[in-house]
């Protein structure tokens, strides 16, 4: 595959605006294309992009070509193809120009068929030799003379003039994905001179960059045209990217290669009066308030060879930065923020990294070279800003990288882990987050924890004060790198400068957006360090070309132009694995599945090997967190099934999303074989908590309070794990009677809510507390059982008061033995009517508050029968 990267600075137009190139990709010939004219470009509901050639049709996902079968027609050329649209199935559906029939190509297939044609509702009378139209909404566009115009009653309005030319001819109309519409206009079919954009805000922008490296265009496609548009040509196929919304460069070259160094700007400091940066091998720069780079000190030929960090001082409103004055000193300047005053200072030893530890102190770190013994050759030293002089207070730790200080206690970053001095320079602590490879190349205090970037092995979150490790990203989760270049937060969120791109980490480890070389970033690979944020929430990172700029408000509100296909799936029941067959209309599995393994593909205009789209990717509408060991494929669990059978699989802007459904192949044998073993488990569990009961009495006699402790914690584990036992058998009964009849739904029914019944009561004995979401699950099984089971004598109802939060935590079963008790004494009896149960939940201040109430013959009536009725 060729590339051609560039980066171009487009000058205004007549139109409103102009675009950016930041990345062109080219496929032809050797890249796999069956021909070099690539007349149609389309895409179906899973992404998946279709090239339509004068002979032949291949499908693209990003990386592979597959080959479309056609069946052949008399009469019919697939050159003569003028049109290809989704119909409202995802499918594809071309047109051609002299034929009645229309091919279609299922979703995702490599298959084709014919079909008679459907025409459209909407007709335009227009001249297609010089104007095209398209709808958007309930508005018909037409493109001509350069021009766009409103279609309505048989007239055309124009919508704005300013790229007009009289002599120009519409050769393409085609619309994104969020009603931005392109033109393509030129005085020759085959030679394009002008690409005009109406946005969805009716505004014409200027997009006729993507003509300078070929003007030759037969068809674009782009499902938003602020990020990727994929272009066919007369010589074969180009992908477009465009710098995205929030990103900006500055000082440097162009036309840089991924592999290549430009301007390496080595530190960056954004938290001041002014954005300043260090260039590696010469000058500090700051950026003006035009957006300009200027260089400072620039008549001061002897400095700022070799730099490395810069800092803003906010107690002293000034700047510190360094530079490797000598292989083994380094030099330390100081200058004001109008650029007039500036001072040095050489510090014996090769400083790495350091910062501000009050009004009076800069805390210093880094290694002596001539210490042979990396392991032995760290130094930290505190430098007096006012006396201009240090003091080593650390020494003959491994080389150290980088430094924190946070909570009175120093975090040194060194090659061989962490190391924690408190106030007095003591080593308090030695963590080492990754034995086999501890090499930690920056750190980060946020918040009450720490995060820690390794070289090689990825973030690390730790909490400070435990020390315990919250959560761990690399390449296998995701993450665009594994060696961490810097850290920054802003607001919830972690900016994470990797030698491959910037990923931006939320609050619980998800990584929710990246930013990488061909987004717009001046180049892939960040430096060690270079990363600060302004008092606007801007992050600049310095790269080995320059500096990059990033908006966070824009950069969160990307989208995504992966699709979403299922392309493998297995089960796994008792840990055998089974292929499920997904050829036919109905994916059937089995209904006592462990879990499922999804192998999904995810075709995109470009993939690489640094796509992770698993990243994105949505589990019934929530971020799915559940992968496979290697992190390629998605792992469902039962319980992730909706009632129907179905999951929902989306990206994180669900521009692309696919319903799953299985059917489910249920096995009554297994399931009552399951319904044995669970009672079994039952039984089993009520007499070890009776055994477990009677012991604790027994032994613990003498302490009164502790007696009656743990008796009332044995009647409320008694309470939450038996059920009466005339229920269960009644129950069976049931069972049996629906069966005998041939009720074979009702059967069905009663058998997997009782077994559903069955799982949840034992899971919840468990645990000391359940939610109360969780106990209201239970008991409405419960009473949807026992109103079968009673041939509908009542119907029950919950009151459910808006403000309760069904997450908080109570002893599970607690309220059965009541609503059992109103079913059998009170409704039971009833003669006269039918019975109704209402049960309610309040929540106060203090207090979770139940109160059922049930129109039963009460309490006195239902002690009169009871001796002389048995009880069902």
């Amino acid at each position: 595959m060729k590339k051609l990267i560039l980066y171009i600075l487009i000058l205004l137009s007549t139109c409103i605006s102009a675009q950016e190139i930041s990345d062109i990709e080219i496929l032809d010939l050797e890249d796999g294309l069956n021909e070099r004219v690539v007349n149609r470009i389309a895409r179906d509901r899973f992404g998946f992009f279709y090239l339509f050639y004068n002979n032949c049709i291949q499908r693209y996902d990003g990386s592979e070509l597959e080959s479309v079968y056609v069946p052949e027609r008399e009469g019919i050329l697939l050159k003569d193809i003028n049109k290809v649209r989704q119909d409202s199935e995802g499918n594809l559906v071309a047109n051609f120009k002299y034929s009645d029939d229309q091919l279609l190509i299922a979703a995702s297939q490599l298959t084709s068929e014919y079909k008679n044609r459907e025409y459209p509702k909407t007709q335009v009378d227009i001249n297609e030799n010089s104007e095209k139209w398209i709808l958007r909404g309930q508005d018909t566009i037409v493109a001509s003379k350069g021009r766009f115009w409103y279609y309505k009653n048989g007239r055309k309005k124009i919508i704005d003039n300013k790229a007009s030319n009289n002599n120009y001819k519409c050769n393409i109309l085609s619309k994104d994905n969020y009603g931005n519409i392109i033109a393509v206009f030129g005085y020759y079919p085959n030679e394009s001179n002008s690409v005009f954009v109406l946005t969805s805000a009716d505004k014409v922008l200027d997009y006729s960059t993507i003509l300078s490296h070929n003007p030759n265009v037969k068809d674009i496609y782009c499902d938003n045209i602020n990020e990727k548009w994929m272009v066919g040509t007369f010589n074969g196929l180009s992908i477009i990217s465009f710098k995205k919304p929030g990103l900006e460069t500055f000082h440097n070259l162009l036309n840089i290669k991924s592999s290549q160094f430009g301007y390496i700007v080595m530190g960056v400091s954004a938290d001041g009066p002014d954005v300043i940066f260090a260039d590696e091998n010469y000058g500090i720069r700051r950026i003006t308030d035009e957006g300009k780079v200027e260089l400072i000190f620039e008549d001061d030929e002897t400095n700022f060879f070799n730099n490395n960090k810069v800092i803003y001082n906010p107690y002293h409103g000034n700047y510190h930065s360094i530079f490797g004055y000598t292989d083994e000193t380094t030099a330390l300047f100081t200058f004001d923020t109008l650029y007039t005053d500036l001072k040095r200072s050489i510090i014996p030893f090769s400083v790495q990294n350091f910062l501000i530890i009050n009004e009076d102190k800069l805390l210093l770190v880094g290694y002596d070279r001539r210490q042979p013994d990396e392991k032995l050759s760290g130094i930290a030293m505190i430098w007096d800003i006012d006396e201009d002089k240090g003091s080593i207070i650390i020494e003959n730790v491994p080389y150290v990288k980088c430094v924190e200080f946070v909570d009175d206690k120093i975090w040194l970053g060194t090659i061989n882990g962490i190391y924690i001095y408190n106030n007095t320079y003591q080593l308090v602590d030695h963590i080492l987050i990754h034995p086999a490879n501890p090499y930690v190349r920056s750190i980060k205090a946020i918040g009450s924890n720490m995060a820690v970037g390794m070289n090689g092995e990825g973030l690390y979150t730790i909490d400070r004060e435990s020390q315990e490790i919250l959560y761990h990203l690399d390449k296998t989760k995701f993450l665009s790198d594994d060696i961490i270049a810097g850290i920054e937060s802003e607001g919830n969120n972690l900016w994470v400068s990797t030698f491959n791109g910037v990923n931006i980490i939320n609050g619980t480890g998800d990584i929710i957006a990246k930013i990488m070389g061909p987004d717009g970033m001046s180049h892939r690979e960040m430096n060690t360090g270079a990363i600060s944020k302004d008092h606007l929430g801007n992050i600049y990172v310095g790269t080995l070309n320059g500096l990059t700029k990033m908006n966070s408000e824009e950069i969160l509100k990307w989208t995504s132009s992966q699709g979403l296909h299922l392309n493998r799936a297995f089960s796994y029941i008792d840990g055998k694995r089974k292929i499920i067959d997904l050829e036919e209309n109905r994916i059937v599995i089995e209904a006592n599945f462990d879990s499922l393994e999804l192998s999904l593909n995810f075709p995109n205009y470009i993939e690489t090997i640094f796509d992770t789209p698993l990243n994105n990717i949505l589990l019934n509408d929530r971020s799915a967190r559940r992968f496979s060991q290697d992190g390629k494929c998605l792992i469902i669990l039962p319980s992730d099934l909706n009632k129907n059978g179905t999951i929902k699989l989306g990206n994180s802007n669900n521009q692309y999303n696919q319903v799953v459904r299985f059917d489910l192949n249920k096995n009554y044998t297994g399931i009552l074989i399951l319904i044995l073993f669970w009672l079994t488990v039952a039984g089993a569990l009520i007499a070890f908590f009776y055994r477990r009961r009677v012991k604790i009495v027994e032994s613990e006699k003498e302490e009164k309070i502790q007696i009656n402790k743990k008796i009332a914690e044995l009647e409320l584990s008694a309470l939450q794990t038996q059920m009466n036992p005339h229920f269960i058998f009644n129950a069976l009964g049931a069972l049996q009677y629906f069966m005998q009849t041939e009720k074979k739904e009702e059967a069905d029914d009663f058998l997997t809510d009782f077994a559903l019944l069955m799982r949840k009561i034992l899971e919840s004995s468990k645990s000391k507390y359940i939610t109360l979401k969780e106990e209201y699950e239970i008991l409405d099984l419960y009473l949807k059982l026992e109103k079968t089971r009673f041939g509908d004598l009542f119907n029950f109802d919950w009151h459910i008061k808006d403000d309760v939060d069904l997450e908080l935590s109570i002893p599970p079963m607690i309220l059965q033995p009541f609503i059992e008790n109103a079913i059998i004494h009170g409704i039971n009896n009833l003669k006269d009517r039918k019975g109704q149960l209402d049960i309610y939940l309040e929540q106060n201040d203090q207090s979770i508050e139940y109160t059922i109430k049930d129109n039963g013959v009460g309490r006195k009536q239902a002690a009169s029968m009871r001796n002389k009725k048995h009880i069902p």
